[in-house]
């Protein structure tokens, strides 16, 4: 039915007959057609590693809360990470991002920050201490996801060291190789 009529979002759980969730989850990221359809997880197992970036509903459902977090994939598209740092990191944050399952945009500047928030709607920010003026990138940010609060990480290399006034942003810096786990824990947060 995916493949021939045109849906706005659509409902999972992981345990289904035949094929279970997270198969086909797989396969509707896999398919360029359907790869970036919100998928709303209503499932017990809703604290998956799997699970990271879709959104999620915990069983037993609240009928409010599903209609919330509906309402806001159709409006709000997949869930999305924006990723402010230097290129040369690209490549040890991109493929772990991506082997989480989790949809990113890399970006290199705040300006091209701001244009990327409003263009897309983005529910973690992930951002490089090590880029020019990173109090001034955090500003541009305009997360505008599910959350209440905007879900903002900091992350760094080993020789790169926090820049002057990034101790008074009241974020903690997670060494690089942390930074897409620490993606992973935001998305989980339900509590934002």
């Amino acid at each position: 039915m995916m493949k021939t009529q045109r849906f706005d979002a659509v409902t999972l759980d992981v345990l289904m007959p035949e094929l279970d969730g997270l198969e086909l989850l797989h396969r509707i990221r896999q398919d360029p057609q359907l790869g970036g359809l919100p998928t709303v997880f209503v499932s017990v197992f809703s604290g998956r590693q799997e699970l990271a970036g879709e959104w999620v509903v915990s069983k037993p459902i609240d009928a409010d809360e599903l209609r919330n977090v509906l309402a806001a994939a159709v409006h709000a598209g997949r869930s999305r990470v924006l990723v402010v740092g230097r290129d040369e990191l690209r490549e040890f944050v991109s493929p772990a991002l991506e082997e989480l399952g989790i949809d990113h945009q890399w970006e290199l500047t705040g300006a091209g920050a701001a244009r990327a928030c409003s263009e897309r709607r983005f529910e973690v920010a992930l951002v490089d201490v090590g880029i020019r003026n990173p109090p001034a990138v955090l500003q541009a940010l305009d997360l505008r996801g599910r959350r209440v609060r905007r879900a903002v990480i900091l992350f760094s290399d080993a020789q790169t060291p926090n820049p002057p006034g990034i101790d008074h942003l009241g974020l903690e810096v997670v060494p690089v190789d942390e930074a897409a786990t620490a993606v992973q824990a935001a998305l989980r947060d339900r509590s934002g």
